[in-house]
C-alpha cells in the first residue's frame, strides 16, 4: 500500500517544533520516534545514536524494542543489519530479516515478531551521526517511496541529533572554572581596515578567543540577589525569545536560518546545565553568579575540545548566559538583546555574523588576522559594519565600554567625548536617510547597437530583495557555499532544492548562474578543519574537493537540476585547471540527471555547463576547453589572486593585487578574443567589474555580461549609461594593451579621466 508522498512528510517544521515542546533531550528523541512511526505507518521505529568517543552506535529511543536495551544496547559499525547501514552510509531495506546476511539476533529485545526491516544512516556532512530503524510484522512491507522519506527524515534530523551529542559530550568532562577580566590601558583611537562599511555607536561586548571568553554580567551596577524563581522565568523568557528568533531568521535568513539557534534551546533544555545552575543558587549563589560560574565552566571546556565544531559551540554559550544575565537584570530582555552592542572577537565564523545581524548587534570589530572573503561579502549582505583591528589588546576590553566604530574609513573611538559621539550619531542617520531603491533597467544600450547587461553577485537569499529593488533580471553568479558556511555542515537536497528553488522564482524567466560548492582556501568548514593544509589556496579547492567527494557534488546538482526545471539554469564549476575536471564534472551531473529520470523526479533535462576562468592554466587551454563548455565567466577577484600569486586576504602583501596589471588585462583580453571567434558567451563577475576603469576596458573587449554585487549596480549603471560610445572603449583597451607596467597603465588612465572632467 503506498503511503504518504515524500514531500509530506515529517516536515522541518515539524520535526524543530516537536523539539520545542520537549523538556529534554531524551523527551525530544522518544516523542521522534513515535512521530516517524505514524508518518511511516510502520509497527517499530528506533534511533541510535554514534557515541563519539567510543565510535559504537547506541540505542536511544525505541517504540517497541524492550526498554531497558535503551542506552545500553551498542552496536560496532558494520555489526547487524543497523550497523551495516552507517559503515557502507546507504540505506538497508531487507523483506524478511531474519534472512539476511547481515541480521543479528540480540537476546531479550523484544524483536522477533518483526519481520521487514528499514535501516536509513544518518549523515552530516561526512560524518555519521547514527541510524533510523522501521521495522514491520509484516514480510516484504518497505518500498521505495519509504527509503526516500526515511531518508528525507534522517537528513533533517541530523544537525539536531548532533547538537545532543555535543550536549552529551560535554558532561564527560564538566569541571569548575573561574576567570576574571583584564586590567587594560588601551588608546582612545584606533586605525584598522574597513571591512563591511556603516556607521556604528555602542557599548563592547567582547567575544575574543583568550581569556576575554568569560561571562560577565552586562550591568554589574544592576546585579541584584534575585530568587530560584526569577531564575526559571529568565529561562523560560530566554527559550521564547529564541524561538522568536528562531522564527525571524526563518523568514529572513530562509536559506541559512534553518536550526541556527537550535543549540542555545537544546543547552536550555539539557537538565545537567540549568539543574546545575538551580543548585547553586539553592546553595546560596545569586543567580546571575550562578549563571556565570556554570556558563564559563562550560565555555572553557568547549574551547579546549579538539574539533572545531564543538569549539565553535563556545560562543553559543557565551551567547546563552548574556541572553540569560539580561533577563535576570531589573531591565527586560528583548529578543534584538544586542541592540546598541559592538561585538569584539579575535575569529568570526559566518554563522555568528548571521546570528548577530539578526539581533540587532550595531557592528563588529574583528582581529585582522581573521579577514576572509567571504565574511566580508556576508557582512555587505547583512549590512552590519565591520571594522578589522590588528592590536590585539583591544579584544581584552570589558564589557559595556562606549565605542564608536567607523567602518567606512576603519577607525575605532573608545570611549568617546561627547562631541564625537554626536557627529557620528549625526553622520549615521545622514547615511541612513540615503535612498539605495532607485531602480535602472539593468539592459543599457550602446552606441553600436549591442547592449549590455546586468546581473548580480549573490550569497543569500536576503540579496534577491535588494536585488529585485535595483530593477535587477537575473543572476549571474550565486554562491551556493555560503549556506554550507553558516550552517557548518552540508544541507540535504531537499534543503539545498528549497534553497534555490526560491531563486528561481525570484527571477522567473531570467538567467541564473549557479556556481557549486567553492570550499578551501579562506572559506574552510570548521568540522573539517582536522584536514587542515599547509597552504589551502592551492590545497583541496572547489571542484578538487568536490570531485574528492563526488556525493556531495551529486547530492547539490541533483538540488539544482530540480530547482531550475523550467528555468535558464547555467551551472558554473570553479578552479577549472584543465579538460579532465569539465568532463568529470560533466559526466557526475549527466548521472545525476539519469538517476533523477529513473526515479521519476522533474527536472532541467539540458542545464548549460561552464567554467569560472580563474588559474593561469585555462589561459594556455582555451581552445580545447571553448569546445567543452556552454560559457565562460571571468572570476576577476581570484583571477588577479593567482595570476599574479599574492594573497588578498594578507595585508603584508596585498598592495600586491593590482587587477590593472597588464598581465591581468592580457589575459583578459585573450580570454574575450577566443570566446569572441568560437561564439562562446562570456561574462564577468567581481568587483573588477563595478569599477569604471576595469569597465571601459571590457566593453572596449566586446564583453557585454557583467555580474556585480547589488548595492554597485547603482553607480556603474549611471556611469555605463552616460559613457556608452563603444569607440571610445575600443580605443581605451588597444592603448592598455599597448603599456608593460601598472605605473604606465595608471598614468595612462588618469590622463584620460583628467581630460573627461574637463
Amino acid at each position: 500500500m503506498e503511503r504518504k508522498a515524500i514531500d509530506l512528510i515529517c516536515s522541518v517544521a515539524e520535526l524543530t517544533s516537536l523539539f520545542e515542546r520537549q523538556k529534554s533531550i531524551e523527551e525530544f528523541l522518544d516523542h521522534t520516534v513515535k512521530l516517524i512511526a505514524q508518518h511511516m505507518g510502520t509497527d517499530l521505529c528506533s534511533i541510535f545514536i554514534v557515541d563519539t568517543q567510543s565510535g559504537l552506535l547506541v540505542l536511544r529511543a525505541s517504540t517497541g524494542l524492550n526498554p531497558e536495551a535503551i542506552g545500553s544496547l551498542t552496536l560496532e559499525p558494520g555489526e547487524g543489519i543497523t550497523g551495516t547501514a552507517l559503515k557502507e552510509l546507504r540505506p538497508i531495506i531487507v523483506p524478511r530479516a531474519k534472512e539476511s546476511p547481515h541480521f543479528k539476533a540480540v537476546p531479550d529485545l523484544h524483536e522477533e515478531e518483526y519481520e521487514a526491516f528499514l535501516a536509513v544512516p544518518i549523515i552530516r556532512g561526512l560524518r555519521r551521526v547514527g541510524v533510523i530503524v522501521c521495522q514491520q510484522k509484516k514480510i516484504n512491507y518497505f518500498s521505495s517511496w519509504d527509503v526516500r522519506a526515511l531518508t528525507a527524515i534522517a537528513a533533517q534530523m541530523a544537525a539536531m541529533i548532533e547538537n545532543a551529542l555535543l550536549l552529551m559530550e560535554l558532561h564527560r568532562g564538566k569541571e569548575r572554572t573561574d576567570q576574571e577580566p583584564k586590567a587594560q590601558e588601551l588608546p582612545r583611537y584606533l586605525n584598522g581596515l574597513q571591512t563591511s562599511p556603516g556607521i556604528a555607536i555602542g557599548r563592547s561586548f567582547s567575544l575574543g578567543r583568550s581569556g576575554a571568553d568569560s561571562l560577565h554580567s552586562p550591568d554589574p551596577s544592576e546585579e541584584y540577589r534575585g530568587t530560584l524563581d526569577d531564575f526559571r522565568r529568565a529561562v523560560e523568557e530566554t527559550k521564547g525569545q529564541i524561538k522568536s528568533l528562531q522564527k525571524q531568521l526563518k523568514e529572513h535568513f530562509a536559506d541559512v536560518g534553518s536550526l541556527i539557534f537550535h543549540a542555545h534551546l537544546l543547552m536550555l533544555m539539557d537538565k545537567t546545565f540549568t539543574g546545575e545552575m538551580e543548585q547553586r543558587i539553592q546553595q546560596g549563589e545569586t543567580p546571575a553568579a550562578a549563571v556565570r560560574d556554570v556558563v564559563n565552566n562550560y565555555i572553557r571546556i568547549f574551547s579546549e575540545a579538539e574539533a572545531a565544531s564543538v569549539r565553535e559551540k563556545a560562543q553559543d554559550l557565551k551567547d546563552l548566559g548574556h541572553r540569560v544575565l539580561i533577563n535576570l537584570s531589573r531591565k527586560n530582555g528583548k529578543i534584538e538583546d544586542y541592540r546598541d552592542t559592538i561585538i569584539l572577537t579575535e575569529e568570526l565564523y559566518p554563522s555568528e555574523l548571521i546570528k548577530f545581524a539578526a539581533q540587532g548587534a550595531a557592528g563588529i570589530i574583528l582581529h585582522k588576522a581573521s579577514i576572509t572573503s567571504h565574511l566580508k561579502i556576508l557582512a555587505l549582505s547583512v549590512k552590519i559594519p565591520i571594522v578589522s583591528i590588528e592590536d590585539k589588546q583591544l579584544f581584552n576590553l570589558n564589557d559595556g565600554v562606549p565605542l564608536v566604530l567607523d567602518g567606512f574609513h576603519g577607525n575605532v573611538f573608545v570611549d568617546p567625548d561627547p562631541e564625537t559621539r554626536e557627529r557620528f550619531i549625526r553622520l549615521a542617520r545622514e547615511h541612513a536617510e540615503i535612498d539605495s531603491s532607485t531602480k535602472i533597467d539593468p539592459l543599457i544600450p550602446l552606441s553600436d547597437g549591442s547592449s549590455l547587461s546586468l546581473l548580480a553577485n549573490i550569497g543569500l537569499l536576503g540579496d534577491l530583495r535588494v536585488a529585485r529593488g535595483y530593477g535587477l533580471r537575473g543572476i549571474g553568479l550565486y554562491r551556493s557555499e555560503f549556506p554550507f558556511l553558516i550552517r557548518n555542515d552540508f544541507p540535504s537536497e531537499e534543503e539545498q532544492y528549497r534553497i534555490y528553488r526560491r531563486i528561481f522564482e525570484a527571477f522567473e524567466g531570467g538567467p541564473v548562474y549557479m556556481r557549486v560548492l567553492d570550499m578551501g582556501g579562506d572559506k574552510q568548514l570548521g568540522f573539517l578543519a582536522g584536514d587542515s593544509e599547509p597552504n589551502p589556496f592551492l590545497g583541496l579547492r572547489a571542484i578538487r574537493f568536490t570531485l574528492k567527494n563526488p556525493e556531495i557534488l551529486s547530492t547539490q546538482l541533483r538540488a539544482m537540476l530540480r530547482a531550475g526545471l523550467e528555468g535558464d539554469l547555467n551551472i558554473i564549476v570553479p578552479f577549472i585547471s584543465g579538460i579532465e575536471e569539465i568532463r568529470q564534472m560533466r559526466s557526475i551531473m549527466e548521472r545525476a540527471s539519469l538517476e533523477l529520470s529513473e526515479q521519476g523526479i522533474e527536472h532541467n533535462e539540458k542545464p548549460k555547463l561552464g567554467i569560472m576562468v580563474e588559474l593561469p592554466s585555462v589561459g594556455y587551454l582555451l581552445e580545447e576547453l571553448s569546445d567543452e563548455v556552454d560559457f565562460m565567466s571571468i572570476g576577476t577577484n581570484d583571477l588577479v589572486q593567482y595570476l599574479l600569486a599574492v594573497d588578498r586576504t594578507n595585508t603584508n602583501v596585498s598592495h600586491y593585487y593590482q587587477p590593472l596589471h597588464p598581465a591581468v588585462l592580457r589575459f583578459i583580453a585573450r580570454v574575450a578574443e577566443v570566446c569572441s571567434s568560437k561564439k562562446i558567451p562570456l561574462s564577468v563577475c567581481g568587483d573588477s567589474a563595478a569599477d569604471r576603469n576595469m569597465a571601459r576596458f571590457l566593453m572596449g573587449l566586446g564583453i557585454r555580461i557583467f555580474s556585480i554585487a547589488p548595492g554597485s549596480v547603482s553607480g556603474i549603471h549611471e556611469w555605463i549609461k552616460n559613457n556608452n560610445n563603444v569607440e571610445d572603449h575600443k580605443e581605451f583597451s588597444r592603448n592598455l594593451l599597448r603599456l608593460g607596467s601598472t605605473r604606465e597603465i595608471r598614468e595612462y588612465i588618469d590622463s584620460q579621466n583628467h581630460e573627461a572632467d574637463r
